[in-house]
């Protein structure tokens, strides 16, 4: 593009600032360039002017402000002690097959829905990911693939780094929030899952030591 070609949507855009400084009887001159806008007086003194940002924050940004909100979910203990059960199929890509088949491009915003984008990352674990699985899932879902590739390896790491069993308590955390979700912010997510995690574990240590402790001394003092 020459340098004094100028696209046409921002020459609209200047048209438009045109006629709006002449509705407000404005004279002096305004510099307008990529990286700010400069005010010129009539007795040639310039200012610049700060522009306010006020584009609409971005979704991954919008999750970004609510990750204290996941953080909390996966603080909370389970409600029961529902297991991840094996997909059926007598074999791997039957198995794949059959938890497909599950997957619904409508319900992508439902939680209910995590356990079957976990279930096709565990079995993906299961051939460490290598790219014949992978083009395996790609033959299953078509142009989905690259999208419930992506909540499947998120899904699958968040929980195990969770407990698998926690995915029945998921509410705010979705497939479609996984998706979305920054990169660095799901590792985030995952890390602070992970040392929740330890600290439950340790928690128990701590108790089932205490109680031997205790069971000992009561021994003890029966002897």
């Amino acid at each position: 593009m020459s340098q004094l070609e100028v696209p046409l949507h921002i020459k609209k855009t200047f048209a438009t600032l045109k006629a709006q400084m002449e509705r407000a009887e404005i004279d002096r001159t305004y510099t307008v360039s990529s990286h700010s806008i400069t005010y010129t007086s009539t007795l040639q003194q310039s200012q610049i002017i700060p522009i306010e940002n006020i584009k609409r924050p971005s979704e991954a940004q919008h999750l970004y402000q609510k990750m204290s909100i996941f953080l909390e979910e996966l603080r909370q203990k389970r409600s029961n002690n529902q297991q991840i059960l094996e997909p059926n199929g007598a074999t791997w890509k039957e198995k794949l097959i059959s938890t497909c088949a599950y997957l619904s491009s409508g319900h992508v915003n439902h939680p209910s829905q995590l356990l079957y984008y976990y279930s096709i990352g565990y079995l993906l674990e299961q051939k460490a990911w290598k790219k014949e699985a992978k083009n395996f899932l790609k033959y299953l879902t078509s142009s989905r693939y690259q999208d419930i590739l992506t909540i499947a390896q998120r899904t699958y790491f968040l929980y195990q780094a969770r407990g698998p069993s926690h995915i029945f308590a998921a509410r705010q955390i979705t497939p479609y929030i996984l998706q979305r979700m920054w990169k660095e912010d799901y590792n985030v997510l995952k890390e602070k899952a992970h040392e929740i995690t330890q600290s439950k574990l340790k928690e128990v240590l701590l108790v089932t030591d205490f109680a031997g402790a205790q069971s000992q001394e009561a021994a003890y003092v029966m002897d």
